[in-house]
């Protein structure tokens, strides 16, 4: 008896709907598990140039848009302008360019507490600023003087606070009480400060009467010993002050650079402190870039999308984009872990071949893919090569990670035998990503075909779908240069986005 056994990937719990080859419906899914269980199945887009990456991505972000609560865009080249301002139109994209107007404080925890991770993560980028030297060991010593600088930094900070604040210190004392009880008590093995910080943070949003009583529950003895200086409790303390402090209130990198250049010690240590001040002080809001990195954070990441775009970024200043990309990444993960863990979270990473070459590209992509499952956040990398990512070394961290794929067209065999290798695709499958048809020689019936992969326990689920982009869907995400221009001049004080499309597509089909 013939059967029918066309795939039809996850119709009952599709998140967004594709026409399949074979007349079927094909339902793919970012989530997988039912209700507060559901889990984010990070995800790879593969495809040649021309295959129609940049058409599905947003056509998939647009059927699930009503899922997810915050979407962040790493953007090259103005690709997802136009669904930024038809499905977000209460946000605006962060240009970086040299001298631009933003500035991202890269001392400021940004509402969270200070951590191991924040003071790693600072030292890095101070390390990334006055530049690697080819001497790992002289690496680890400058490292060093830079976390030693920044930690003081911190202390001065908190006890300048401290003395213009005494009235809440006695309310953050008790804060840090109860995440140390919460930890204790509801966190599971392998908690840290922070990851306690955010459980306490959400429950007391929805129980505020009972965080309020746990709060005057401890005793005077105990809040007394947390106040105090000489306990060891007062690192704690200090750590949390900094989830109280506006962002005027953060230390600064101009405030950093001078501390530096003021070295206590001598000889060869106190010079070494001193070049890595003058190293750090072109960075300076007065320096080669502008405020970029040096004064009050003035970038706000409180509406749904955050969208950054690096094309604006020339070849000649290599240094900015390497230092923008991790300082870009690391706002957004903290911005991640800061909002409600059930609030679904995404991270697009346009390009991972050209991210994967910037010096910390591969330890911030490793970190996406590992750490940001558990804050609730899918993520997806687009890539133009296999090869790219098997030549780097992160390429276990993602594909151990990543559940599903989306693979388009490709020429190259032996491209297609190494992914096939990595995902365990069957022959049959790489014929079919081989012989998918071009979508620019399909003439006014194009479409782009790809292969919807997740993986499974025991056996895979594999199904084939096209993309079939309409006019609209056509205009607004190609992303060749003249088009841009086109479209940005066309939509440029445009009151409602949507209809000026519209009138644009009228216009060109008349």
């Amino acid at each position: 008896i013939p059967l029918g056994a066309t795939s039809e990937g996850h119709l009952e719990n599709a998140e967004a709907i594709y026409p399949g080859q074979r007349g079927n419906l094909v339902g793919v899914r970012t989530f997988a598990g039912d209700d507060e269980h559901a889990t984010p199945q990070h995800a790879l887009m593969i495809g040649k140039t021309g295959s129609g990456k940049s058409m599905l991505c947003i056509d998939l972000l647009i059927q699930t848009l009503a899922y997810y609560g915050f979407t962040v865009i790493l953007d090259e080249g103005f690709s997802y302008q136009c669904y930024a301002q038809l499905c977000h139109p209460d946000s605006k994209p962060v240009v970086i360019e040299p001298n631009g107007g933003s500035t991202f404080n890269y001392l400021d925890t940004r509402g969270l507490p200070i951590s191991s991770m924040q003071i790693a993560d600072a030292s890095a980028m101070a390390l990334l600023l006055v530049g690697h030297h080819a001497d790992e060991d002289r690496n680890r010593l400058r490292l060093a003087h830079l976390v030693h600088g920044i930690n003081q930094l911190y202390q001065d900070t908190y006890e300048q606070w401290r003395n213009d604040r005494p009235e809440i210190v006695e309310r953050v004392a008790r804060h840090a009480l109860a995440i140390q009880q919460w930890h204790r008590e509801r966190m599971p093995s392998g908690a840290n400060f922070v990851d306690a910080f955010v459980s306490f943070r959400d429950w007391s949003v929805e129980h505020p009467d009972e965080a309020e009583s746990l709060f005057e529950e401890f005793e005077e003895e105990a809040v007394s010993r947390m106040m105090q200086a000489e306990d060891e409790s007062t690192s704690v303390l200090r750590d949390l002050s900094f989830a109280y402090m506006s962002p005027d209130k953060m230390p600064t990198h101009r405030q950093f650079q001078e501390l530096m250049s003021m070295p206590t010690g001598q000889g060869k240590e106190a010079e070494e402190i001193k070049t890595l001040a003058t190293f750090l002080e072109p960075w300076c809001s007065y320096g080669n870039y502008g405020p970029l990195l040096d004064g009050v954070s003035n970038v706000s990441l409180d509406s749904s999308l955050a969208h950054f775009e690096f094309g604006c970024i020339p070849e000649s200043a290599r240094e900015l984009r390497s230092v923008a990309s991790f300082l870009i990444t690391n706002y957004v993960r903290n911005e991640i872990m800061k909002r409600p863990r059930g609030l679904r979270k995404r991270v697009i990473l346009e390009e991972l071949s050209a991210f994967l070459m910037n010096r910390e590209g591969e330890r911030i992509t490793q970190e996406f893919f590992e750490r940001m499952r558990k804050y609730n956040c899918w993520v997806l990398a687009i890539i133009q090569q296999y090869a790219r990512l098997c030549e780097s070394p992160v390429r276990k961290s993602v594909m151990g990670n990543i559940r599903s794929a989306y693979i388009l067209k490709q020429r190259d065999r032996e491209e297609v035998d190494l992914l096939g290798d990595a995902l365990g695709l069957q022959e049959v499958t790489k014929q079919a990503i081989l012989n998918f048809p071009e979508p620019a020689s399909m003439g006014n019936n194009a479409y782009s075909s790809f292969v919807y992969y997740e993986a499974k326990d025991h056996r895979p689920t594999i199904a084939i779908g096209r993309h079939v982009a309409s006019a609209e869907m056509l205009y607004t995400s190609a992303s060749s240069g003249e088009h841009v221009d086109q479209r940005n001049k066309a939509l440029r004080g445009s009151e409602d986005v949507s209809q000026s499309v519209l009138g644009q597509i009228y216009r060109s089909n008349n």
